[in-house]
C-alpha cells in the first residue's frame, strides 16, 4: 500500500466503532470480512489477503491476538450438556490453525460432540442440518445470519442470532451478546424431549 500506516489507523477506528455498535457495516459479514473488503478496495491482491488471514490465525489466543471468553460460557455448556440426548457441534469456516489453543484457553477442549473446521458454510451447514433434523430438533447459534443460521432456518431448524438481525432475517431468538442468549437457549433445551437426539 502507498500508506499502510494510515490504512491501519483508519481500519482500527472502524473496527472500534463496529465493536461499540455491535455490528460491522454492511456488506461485511464480520470483522475478518471487513478487513478483507477494505484491503481489496486498496488494491491488495487476494492471495496476499488470504496469506495474511492464515498468518493471523497462527497468533490466535496469544498475547498478540487474545481471545475474550464470554461470561459464564463453561457453566452454560455444562447446563446444556446435562440434558439427555443433546449433542453440541462446533462448525466453522475457519481453518484448524490456532483453534485448539483458543478452545483450551476458553475451557472448551473436548466439549463438542462434533468439531468441523473449513466447513464450507452456508451450503455444507444446510446439508448437515437436514441430516440432524431426521434425528430430532436443531438449534444453530451464531453471529452471521447468512452463514450460521439461514441454512438451518431454511430446512426447518431453530436459530439464535448474536447481534442485530439483518434485513429479512427471522431468527427464533436474538440478543446483543452470547451470554444474553443463555436463558432462551437453556429454555429451548429444556423443552426438548429426551427421546430425540438434538443438535445445537
Amino acid at each position: 500500500m502507498a500508506d499502510g500506516q494510515a490504512f491501519q489507523e483508519a481500519l482500527f477506528a472502524e473496527l472500534s466503532q463496529a465493536q461499540q455498535k455491535g455490528a460491522v457495516p454492511a456488506p461485511a459479514l464480520d470483522a475478518y470480512d471487513l478487513v478483507r473488503l477494505r484491503a481489496t478496495a486498496q488494491g491488495v491482491p487476494s492471495h496476499v489477503i488470504d496469506q495474511a488471514y492464515l498468518d493471523s490465525r497462527t497468533l490466535l489466543a496469544t498475547d498478540a491476538a487474545p481471545v475474550v471468553v464470554p461470561d459464564g460460557l463453561a457453566d452454560f455448556l455444562s447446563e446444556v450438556e446435562s440434558h439427555p440426548g443433546i449433542r453440541v457441534a462446533l462448525v466453522t469456516n475457519a481453518p484448524p490453525v490456532g483453534l485448539d489453543r483458543a478452545l483450551e484457553l476458553m475451557g472448551l477442549s473436548g466439549r463438542f460432540d462434533l468439531q468441523r473446521t473449513s466447513a464450507g458454510k452456508p451450503r455444507a451447514l444446510g446439508r448437515m442440518a437436514r441430516g440432524w433434523l431426521e434425528q430430532g430438533r436443531v438449534l444453530s447459534i451464531g453471529d452471521i445470519w447468512r452463514n450460521d443460521l439461514r441454512p438451518v432456518h431454511d430446512v426447518g431448524g431453530d436459530t439464535a442470532l448474536i447481534g442485530r438481525p439483518p434485513l429479512g432475517a427471522r431468527p427464533t431468538f436474538h440478543a446483543p451478546t452470547l451470554p444474553s442468549l443463555y436463558p432462551d437457549v437453556c429454555q429451548w433445551v429444556a423443552n426438548t424431549t429426551s427421546t430425540h437426539s438434538t443438535h445445537m
